[in-house]
């Protein structure tokens, strides 16, 4: 109990018990949404964060903290996820994604002060919007090799520079995995990597605050009991459900890129 109304003080509610009381109501929101949308998302392998981030800023007031507490919870959801999926992980898929992404990421830090941002960023709501809606039309074309490999090359950029080139490569991943199975799982073991190369760097540059640590601690029960409900729910998903439900998230996800920029 102690420890729980310390959570609360962390998010200086103030004081006075209707402070407290809303206190513990922002957790308990912050907490359902988190279990809402990484259910959505581990059972897609993609958008957890993308459906958080708004109503988490919402309540938590501060972008920065939202982010990186996200990060940290999305690290704990791939991790979980991981532990039932790696044995449908397409290795050769994995290197492939993970050497293009990889050539771009670089390139992203070095440019993260000097491209502007908002263009790349329409750009890529752009891409995301076209991917999700060419995968809902019905006869859809597949897309040239080329332009997949190029997706996964600007993902890593948009990545490195931002944090936020994930959905390119789902874009390219909903193009080349023809069951869900290898989709959910390598793209599991991506995240898995990019993301715990992402935790280290914000660790390392101190933006991991005891205020990000209380959203984390109180996201991690609802990550777990999620991902549970995802996974027992995942297996029963038909197959074309599955692929249309990723496209939808692609959509939204662009939609919600370029709103943000208007």
């Amino acid at each position: 109990m102690h420890a729980f109304s310390g959570v609360v003080k962390g998010f200086n509610c103030g004081e006075g018990e209707a402070e407290s009381v809303m206190g513990v109501l922002v957790l308990l929101f912050a907490g359902g949404v988190i279990l809402c949308s990484h259910f959505i998302g581990a059972i897609a392998a993609y958008g957890s964060t993308l459906l958080a981030l708004p109503a988490l800023v919402m309540v938590v007031k501060d972008l920065q903290t939202s982010v990186v507490a996200l990060l940290l919870v999305s690290v704990a959801q791939s991790y979980h996820i991981m532990f039932y999926t790696v044995r449908n992980v397409d290795r050769r898929e994995l290197v492939r994604i993970l050497l293009w992404a990889g050539m771009g990421i670089p390139i992203g830090f070095t440019c993260a002060h000097v491209l502007p941002s908002k263009p790349l960023l329409a750009g890529l709501g752009c891409v995301l919007i076209a991917g999700g809606v060419s995968r809902l039309i019905p006869g859809s074309l597949e897309a040239p090799k080329p332009i997949l490999r190029l997706l996964l090359f600007i993902g890593g950029i948009i990545h490195g520079a931002f944090a936020c080139g994930g959905a390119t490569i789902v874009v390219y991943a909903q193009h080349t995995f023809k069951t869900k199975e290898p989709f959910r799982a390598t793209l599991c073991m991506v995240w898995v990597i990019l993301n715990t190369v992402l935790a280290i760097i914000y660790f390392a540059k101190g933006m991991v605050t005891p205020r990000v640590w209380h959203i984390v601690l109180i996201g991690l029960p609802f990550i777990l009991l999620g991902n549970m409900l995802a996974e027992h729910t995942a297996h029963r998903v038909d197959q074309q459900r599955f692929m249309q439900l990723v496209a939808v998230l692609l959509v939204i996800g662009g939609v919600f890129m370029i709103g943000r920029l208007l």
